[in-house]
């Protein structure tokens, strides 16, 4: 089956925001998509934009991962009806290159989910993550058995380690997968004047970001972020239930991870409650979704991407399935329902 293109789910996505009367804006990335194509963030909005509460839905941090993350809010659009008092925020392909060039990374070749840190203060370490470690998960062509070998020993002997090392997030080897940069990337800086233009003033903030690659195929999972109050907690685990977990959480899919988007966010909106979670949906089988990150990663070293790489990292985050997308499209209205419910109650 033929991949969508960026440029055709931008279209849908524009096209089902002006059908139901949304604001649009538009915040231009300089780089171009494959075929020449303008890259973009756009922002749809619904409701008063001067109220204090506002439900904010994120698709594309992890670029290829915006296709689901594109279907998503495409399908919730037109039936979003907010209250009074509420403004609905969709924040459509937070990383354009990623998403047009299918890479999980963006055009700095930075996990924009590990990007979010203070780069005035020295950088979170992450000792597992060594040299070795990154020549293994970008390895050349004759050294590929060598790694997977080391890899699968390493994994046989730690998982819960290799997990964290490799996910979590590191700062000194940028051809490796979960690099946070050195400094802030173009998305991340055009995602904080989003934030500060659409949600800046509000008091209560609920951020649901669409992410695919972790978990049992087509089942979604509420992940909470470490940096969140005991009380911001709480209200998330109230708001999803069961299908909430915090990161990190033994027996979960989720981890700790450096950077993440909503310690960002809390940081520049200190004077907000923020409620923030992934809503994030299981594609392939763990092992599966990381050998592609690699051929991807090791391919970009090489300067040899071609449409095979390509077409084996979208389809890791990405199931051209109709029942998949059939039951991830009914979780994610679930869960937007939710979210929207518990504000209908808030005074």
């Amino acid at each position: 089956m033929a991949m969508i293109t960026y440029a055709q789910a931008r279209s849908a996505f524009l096209g089902a925001a002006r059908l139901a009367d949304a604001t649009l804006n538009e915040y231009p990335n300089p780089e171009r998509g494959p075929e020449g194509e303008a890259l973009a963030i756009d922002v749809a909005c619904l409701g008063d934009p001067n109220t204090a509460q506002k439900l904010v839905l994120i698709s594309g941090v992890h670029g290829v991962e915006g296709y689901a993350g594109s279907m998503i809010p495409t399908d919730l659009i037109g039936r979003l009806l907010p209250s009074e008092g509420l403004e609905i925020v969709l924040i459509h392909a937070v990383n354009p290159h990623g998403m047009a060039w299918f890479r999980r990374v963006t055009e700095e070749g930075v996990d924009l989910n590990r990007n979010f840190v203070d780069f005035d203060q020295p950088l979170p370490a992450n000792p597992a993550f060594d040299e070795q470690l990154a020549k293994w998960l970008t390895p050349s062509a004759a050294q590929k058995s060598t790694a997977d070998a080391a890899l699968m020993r390493w994994m046989k002997s730690d998982m819960p380690t290799m997990r964290a090392a490799v996910a979590g997030g590191q700062y000194r080897f940028p051809a490796a997968p979960f690099f946070g940069g050195f400094a802030p990337t173009w998305a991340r800086a055009n995602f904080e004047t989003i934030l500060a233009k659409h949600v800046g003033a509000a008091r209560t903030v609920c951020i649901i970001a669409f992410h695919t690659g972790l978990g049992d195929g087509g089942i979604g999972q509420f992940i909470g972020s470490h940096t969140a109050r005991a009380k911001e907690r709480e209200i998330e685990r109230f708001i999803w239930g069961e299908e909430y977990v915090e990161s990190g959480e033994a027996g979960t899919i989720s981890y700790i991870i450096s950077g993440d988007l909503p310690d960002g966010v809390r940081r520049q909106l200190s004077g907000a409650s923020v409620i923030a979670v992934a809503h994030e949906f299981g594609t392939l089988p763990e092992m599966s979704v990381l050998e592609a990150l690699r051929i991807d990663h090791a391919a970009a070293v090489a300067k040899a991407r071609d449409f095979a790489c390509m077409k084996s990292i979208y389809d890791a985050f990405f199931v051209c399935d109709e029942r998949w997308k059939t039951t991830v499209i009914k979780q994610a209205r679930e869960g937007v329902e939710r979210a929207l419910t518990w504000f209908e109650r808030q005074p």
